[in-house]
């Protein structure tokens, strides 16, 4: 299976699927609108707050207080939404993976019946999984920031080159585990025994694997960043940078560049439209695990007993 039939099989799938590919793509959507929505009003009231004196050594002790507790609501909140936004986005794949491997076996299965399986065990194991693989990454992080730090000092946190060496680092492991959800969704193994058994798979592969997943990301992104400018926002982008520490004009900076591009039709469109986005790459994996099983002769109802062989 080419590129193209990869592609052409991902909307066939979604095609025969479009009761969970919707509903994917609205839980998404709505809570990625949700955490924006509240991050760019609570940066509001932190930006009235500053700009009133809040944050001066000899401002109002009210005030101060407000302040300390808006920006403590802020994180709290923000840290809320973000974790009900990785649940949603685990979710959303595990739906996928279930949804598409019935579509590729050629059986009907209901919304109703995907959404049964994949609140379940699947959901469970693999957001326990997206936790594994994010306290690895922390500690590569981790590692590398202290080497550089202990053998260059302070300031070599600020260069470019730690942040590359993580990219290197990690590249490798995460499109080596990209079908880790269907290996605990379909195949039913374990968290940690479907990182391994996603790695075996890719084995010999990673560079069609990533090759595949990098056009899919390009052509996400471009839709997503064109989708912003059509609808003069282009808040999304904006996001990662709305912080400021506690310098008051850096907070009432960040927020005023926000409200310059915030647009409640932009907001909900570029959301949409990165939602459908990630949904279809969840899709596209399907075609992409398929293929790799039928390259390895593996393409039965039930996979090989053993792919820790493959790493040998």
């Amino acid at each position: 299976m080419d590129l193209g039939d990869q592609f052409a099989t991902t909307f066939q799938l979604i095609r025969r699927s479009a009761g969970v590919f919707l509903l994917a793509v609205v839980l998404m959507a709505a809570c990625s609108i949700l955490y924006q929505n509240a991050s760019y009003h609570m940066m509001g009231r932190m930006a009235e707050i500053a700009a009133s004196g809040g944050m001066s050594d000899n401002a109002d002790p009210e005030l101060r207080q407000q302040m300390g507790m808006q920006m403590l609501s802020t994180t709290a909140a923000n840290l809320g939404f973000f974790l009900i936004y990785i649940m949603v986005l685990v979710f959303s794949h595990v739906m996928a993976a279930i949804a598409g491997w019935e579509a590729v076996n050629a059986r009907e299965i209901s919304l109703g019946a995907v959404f049964t399986r994949a609140i379940g065990r699947p959901f469970w194991a693999s957001l326990l999984q997206t936790i594994i693989m994010v306290m690895l990454a922390v500690v590569v992080v981790a590692i590398v920031y202290i080497t550089f730090i202990a053998v260059a000092g302070v300031g070599a946190s600020r260069s470019p080159l730690p942040l590359l060496l993580i990219v290197l680092i990690l590249l490798y492991p995460l499109v080596a585990t990209a079908f880790r959800i269907q290996k605990v969704s379909i195949e039913s193994r374990g968290p940690w025994k479907g990182l391994i058994a996603s790695i075996a798979l890719v084995k010999g592969n990673w560079g069609r694997t990533f090759l595949t997943l990098l056009i899919a990301a390009i052509g996400g992104g471009v839709l997503i960043f064109l989708t912003g400018m059509l609808t003069g926002g282009g808040m999304a982008f904006q996001f990662g940078s709305r912080g400021g520490g506690n310098d008051p004009q850096a907070i009432i900076d960040a927020y005023n560049k926000m409200k310059e591009s915030y647009s409640i039709g932009s907001l909900v469109a570029t959301n949409i439209v990165s939602a459908f986005a990630y949904t279809f790459c969840f899709f596209l994996l399907t075609p992409m695990y398929t293929d790799l099983r039928a390259r390895r002769g593996e393409l039965l109802e039930t996979p090989a007993d053993d792919d820790l062989e493959m790493l040998g």
